[in-house]
């Protein structure tokens, strides 16, 4: 083919540049966010042909690929998700978390092969009970006891001790047999409460966004994690609180005063129960900060919880009716786009 050409000169095709096959997040931003809400609904099917229409427009688009792979991993089928995030990782090598995603992948691919060869074997898959040990462990002790007891029993005694057969009176008051005793005074504790395990980072972070966020003094602690560049949050959400709201909130502000951290994991804490999981990436932030998103979206209520929470998680979640599709500024701006 001639480098300068525009059509293929073997079979007259039309050619398009990188640029038009990689294409902009921000162009296919909606049918990106409505292939991640049928994801995240489970309807895998469905949210697949959305991905493979967008490449079969913009073959080189690594957002696509790393959200097939995404696909791939929660239908257990780990080879077919690995192949599409290292597709992904070619696209964009300095992609963290695609990079984070095809580590997790590829050790869970070692550990199923791992437990197949040792089922095959005749080897035992899993761990041995921990209250085998403890029973064990209790029945040699009071065996030992036993026998320790019964010796003691039966044990001469040498001739040459005494015995005392009467109780030692040691000055003290004797107290008559029927009058009861007072209760052993309490001793007050000399140990000093456990310190926190935050280090300077996390103190300094957790400060940060309680000054610079509305809703940063919800924020109950703050780990960064340098090796894997990402945060785990813990926040605690009132009974008004909507926990996707202002956990897509704290997550926005902890990107924002860490520029090293990649993601962010949100755990909501209500009335001393988990009642909310999700995960925000640097990458879901800065899609909305484009100029398309914040003229149809900005103003619309929940539509930042929705463009940046992933894999999201609460106890007991009733299944969404189709009707809730109306309400997601994600799938009416899909329909716009005529998609």
């Amino acid at each position: 083919m001639a480098p300068d050409a525009e059509f293929c000169v073997e079979c007259g095709a039309p050619v398009p540049d990188a640029a038009s096959a990689e294409g902009s997040d921000g162009t296919i931003y909606p049918q990106l966010a409505r292939a991640n809400l049928f994801r995240m609904r489970g309807d895998y099917r469905q949210a697949e042909e959305i991905c493979l229409a967008i490449l079969r427009r913009y073959p080189n688009n690594a957002t696509a690929n790393a959200l097939l792979g995404d696909i791939s991993q929660e239908r257990g089928d780990l080879e077919q998700a690995a192949e599409w995030y290292d597709l992904a990782l070619d696209l964009t090598p300095d992609s963290v978390p695609i990079r984070q995603k095809l580590t997790v992948v590829k050790e869970r691919m070692a550990e199923r092969d791992t437990a197949n060869t040792a089922k095959q074997l005749g080897l035992p898959t899993t761990r041995p009970k921990i209250g085998l040990y403890v029973f064990g462990v209790l029945a040699f002790l009071l065996g030992t006891g036993a026998a320790a007891f019964y010796l003691g029993r039966n044990w001469p005694v040498p001739e040459s001790i005494n015995v005392v057969e009467q109780p030692l009176e040691l000055g003290a008051t004797r107290r008559s047999s029927t009058e009861p005793e007072a209760p052993p005074q309490a001793q007050p504790s000399t140990r000093a409460a456990a310190p926190l395990a935050n280090t300077d980072t996390d103190r300094a972070l957790i400060e940060a966004v309680a000054q610079r966020n509305p809703s940063g003094s919800a924020v109950l602690d703050i780990d960064y994690f340098p090796r894997g560049q990402f945060a785990f949050v813990t926040y605690s959400a009132g009974d008004e609180d909507d926990p996707r709201v202002l956990g897509a909130s704290i997550a926005s502000s902890v990107l924002e005063q860490m520029p090293e951290c990649q993601s962010v994991v949100l755990r909501a804490i209500r009335h001393s129960q988990v009642v909310f999981i999700a995960d925000v990436t640097r990458e879901s932030v800065a899609l909305t900060a484009q100029t398309d998103w914040q003229a149809n979206y900005s103003k619309v209520p929940g539509a930042f919880a929705d463009a940046v929470l992933s894999r999201e998680w609460t106890p007991n979640a009733p299944a969404l009716s189709p009707t809730d599709s109306e309400t997601r500024p994600v799938e009416r701006g899909g329909e716009q786009s005529g998609d």
